[in-house]
Formats: C-alpha cells, structure tokens, sequence
C-alpha cells in the first residue's frame, strides 16, 4: 500500500520575523498555557501546539489561522520521482500521522488475493484483492489507521467433501482511515458434481470456478466486487477496481479450473 503525500497539492502559510536581519524566535505553548497568562500584551504572538497554530493577542482575543505547513509520518518513507511528493509505503499494520494544515494525498490501497481452490479435480484460480485509488484526496491533521490485508488460506479441509470441498480462502482487505479495499474470492474446489461450491467465492475480483470429477460439467467464476472498467490513472468507485473470476470446465479429453479475477488498471 502506498500513499504519495504531496507539498505541491497542498496549500500553507509559512510565517517568519526578523529585526535588523536577525531572526525572532516565537514562544510555543498549548491553549492551558496561553489562557493561564495575566495582562498578556497586545500583539503577543504564540505557537499554539494544541491548535497547531501561529496565534496573535489583539488586545481582546486570541486570533488563529496561521498553521504549520501540511505534513505525514508513517510507513516506510522515500523521495518521489514527482517534485514536491513523499512516498509513504506499508507492507504492515501501521498509521499515518498528518500535522499541521489540511492537504491532500494520492494513495492506492490493494487488499489481499485469495487462495486457489483443491479437491480431486482441478481448483479454480483465487482472485485479486480489489485495488482503491484516488490522486487527491483530503486529510486533516490526525492519525489514519493502515491494515495491510493478507492473502487467503488454503482449504482446511482440500478433499472434494464437507464443510470446504476444497474452497480456498479468501483474503482480507487493507483499509486506509476510511478507504477499505476487499479481499480476493478464493478459488472453487474441484470435485464431484453434486458438490455445492465449485463456484468461484465472491470478493474485491472473483474466484476462479472449479471442476467437477469424473462426469464432464462446467462451473462458473466468484463475481467481482469492484468495478472492471477502469484504466490508467483513473480514481477508482468506491467499491474499487476488480473483475470476475473465470469459469472452470471438465471436458472428456481433459480439464481446468478457471482463472481469478484481477485487480484492474490504476
């Protein structure tokens, strides 16, 4: 998962003093401290911790707006090759920790994939995780909770009875703040034609379809969440970008799960 954290997108005022060329330093306090002062001057000026702000006394009230620039912690942190831009990576549980004014970010959030189906014919494919992109999105000052989802399982039980008839797992989604990404649909379990899950499991793109043994049949592949029609660079729906599983088939000269769905462009 990655999120692009972007000087360039973003607005900010930046504040500094002098007198006879020599810099100013400003006094930083939290809003208990500036309240707590007695005959305070007009004119004072503060930083604000609580608030985040450049503050100055007017006389009757204390009068804000002035913030630090727009900035992000988090992550595994690198240069971009776009001027302006950070790039914050997670390939775990984590967070991100916006200071300062409001901004704006890109990010691509893509859930884990599922896992191939088993059994004693062929297991369909497991799906891709849905992908969620978006090159600007907003984010005020706070922490952004990252799930990095993992991939699928694979069937507890890879034999063509009950309970999994060699459905492989699906995965779980990653999510940013808000922004959740599904996981893949696990791939359908290849085995007798009377099993119930040869069918690809739904997800962010669906499960490949198993195959039925030994009688000739076809199966169908797990629906996809997420939207197929994306392309390059286009910010995806809020289910995110994903496709349908393909279908499996057992032929009497052989046979072949299907395929998992992909994620789609970015």
């Amino acid at each position: 998962m990655a999120i692009f954290v972007g000087s360039a997108t973003s607005s900010f005022l930046s504040h500094s003093s002098s007198a006879k060329g020599v810099g100013v330093g400003i006094g930083t306090t939290d809003t208990t401290g500036r309240n707590a002062g007695i005959n305070t001057a007009r004119g004072t000026l503060i930083y604000n911790a609580t608030a985040q702000q450049l503050q100055v006394y007017d006389g009757n009230q204390w009068v804000g707006g002035f913030t630090s620039p727009f900035s992000a912690t988090g992550g595994t942190e690198s240069t971009s090759s776009r001027p302006g831009y950070k790039v914050h990576t997670f390939t775990s549980p984590g967070s991100l920790v916006v200071n300062g004014d409001s901004g704006t970010v890109e990010y691509l959030v893509i859930a884990g994939g599922g896992s191939g189906g088993d059994g004693s014919a062929s297991g369909g494919g497991g799906g891709a995780g849905a992908l969620r992109f978006n090159d600007s999105f907003p984010l005020t000052p706070g922490t952004y909770t990252i799930q990095v989802g993992g991939g699928g399982a694979v069937s507890a039980n890879p034999g063509p009875t009950a309970p999994s008839y060699g459905v492989g797992g699906s995965g779980t989604p990653s999510f940013f703040g808000p922004i959740v990404s599904p996981g893949g649909g696990g791939g359908g379990g290849g085995g007798s034609p009377g099993a119930p899950t040869r069918t690809g499991v739904p997800g962010g793109s669906g499960g490949g379809g198993g195959t039925t043994f030994p009688t000739p049949g076809a199966s169908s592949g797990g629906t996809g969440t997420g939207d197929s029609s994306g392309t390059g660079n286009s910010n995806s729906p809020s289910n995110g970008w994903g496709n349908d599983g393909g279908g499996g088939e057992h032929q009497p000269n052989g046979q072949g799960g299907g395929g998992g769905g992909g994620a789609g462009s970015k």
